[in-house]
């Protein structure tokens, strides 16, 4: 059983068009991402999914490892599927969907939720939170978890809601699971709230969440590209 993290990149954010190859410290976005992801001691093999040249250039002349997608995926999870597939992974192996926006983070967001899936056998997607801020609650780009005992997610959302915790965007599936998400299609959740994780909801999949105590720089608008250059 392999454990690879993949990391899905596009040009075309919607917020900061070509975020992955802005530059913050001296290398771009997507490139702090894939060197830190080695950081991890549970994965074996790190790779960036994308279908843009220019991505693809930029970890292969960093001796990175770069996989061609197409340009019809729907969502970051699509395109980290397409890629499993190309990798020929096998249905048992270990997937983790690392967001390429996050250029400096604590090893723990991969490693927690990793523990959190092979920790409990009926497990086939694990996630990441951490406290919430008071000043985050009304950020709709600062998404919320609710959780009940067990850790399972009760609901994910842009709004605040009472006992909430800030949702990391990391995601460890079992590959036989990633795949089922890649064939059932965009619902309506998903769409209306441009929340990938919905569509699990939607299939009544639970996914556990790891609670981990670090909060990683994650670069979603030009404010935040300032702020991470500070």
């Amino acid at each position: 059983m392999k454990t690879i993290v993949i990391i899905p990149a596009r040009m075309d954010s919607r917020r900061l068009f070509g975020k992955p190859l802005k530059i913050v410290k001296g290398q771009t976005i997507i490139s702090h991402c894939f060197v830190s992801a080695y950081n991890s001691d549970l994965m074996e093999k790190a790779y960036v999914a994308s279908p843009d040249p220019k991505i693809l250039w930029e970890i292969c002349k960093g001796d990175g490892n770069p996989i061609e997608t197409s340009d019809s995926s729907i969502n970051g999870t699509e395109r980290v599927a397409e890629a499993a597939r190309i990798l020929q992974l096998a249905p048992d192996d270990i997937v983790v969907n690392l967001q390429g926006d996050m250029p400096f983070f604590d090893p723990e967001i991969i490693d927690e939720p990793i523990m959190r899936l092979k920790g409990i056998p009926e497990c086939n997607v694990a996630s990441v939170m951490t406290l919430l801020k008071k000043e985050d609650r009304n950020n709709p780009n600062k998404v919320k978890v609710t959780v009940d005992s067990q850790g399972k997610a009760i609901s994910f959302s842009r709004e605040w809601i009472g006992n909430s915790f800030l949702h990391i965007g990391v995601y460890v599936f079992r590959n036989s699971f990633l795949q089922k998400y890649n064939k059932y299609g965009l619902v309506a959740e998903e769409k209306s709230q441009s929340l990938e994780q919905l569509r699990t909801m939607h299939m009544n999949e639970p996914i556990w969440m790891a609670f981990v105590s670090s909060r990683p720089i994650v670069i979603d608008t030009g404010e935040d590209l300032i702020d991470a250059k500070k």
